[in-house]
């Protein structure tokens, strides 16, 4: 049974290390927008919230995501910014406990950046494709 929590800033450093990894897996794929120390920094700021997904049989991290709650002029909106983990389990644990929470923050919506492969299993939580982002180096 997988145990989800939002960790308070000030409990982030003893959590790090394990999660950084699971982080770091994200960010490769992110194109260059941040390192591990960014993600770290912004994370203590409060600009990114960290969620780490425990599994109380192993006694260990086995996900970690971060979210960012995002105020537009008619709504607010948690986008989940970064994921990875041993196991896609985690994301349908770790969902509706970010939607609860998100909602508990005066959110209206919630948004996944990510492959395409995420789209097919958003779907089944009810998440619906939205846009396409292509970028190209200048």
């Amino acid at each position: 049974m997988l145990k989800l929590y939002l960790v308070p800033v000030e409990d982030v450093d003893f959590y790090w290390e394990q999660v950084s990894g699971f982080i770091d897996s994200a960010l490769a794929l992110a194109g260059g927008e941040a390192t591990l120390a960014d993600i770290l920094l912004m994370i203590q700021q409060r600009e990114l919230d960290l969620w780490i997904a425990w599994d109380n049989a192993e006694l260990k991290c086995v996900a970690a995501c971060t979210t960012m709650i995002q105020s537009y002029p008619r709504f607010k909106s948690c986008t989940i910014v970064h994921f990875g983990g041993t196991t896609i389990k985690a994301v349908d644990q770790l969902l509706p406990k970010i939607q609860q929470w998100a909602k508990q923050q005066g959110c209206k919506k919630i948004r996944v950046y990510g492959r395409k492969a995420w789209v097919k299993h958003l779907t089944n939580h009810g998440f619906n494709y939205r846009f396409t982002c292509v970028e190209a180096e200048i």
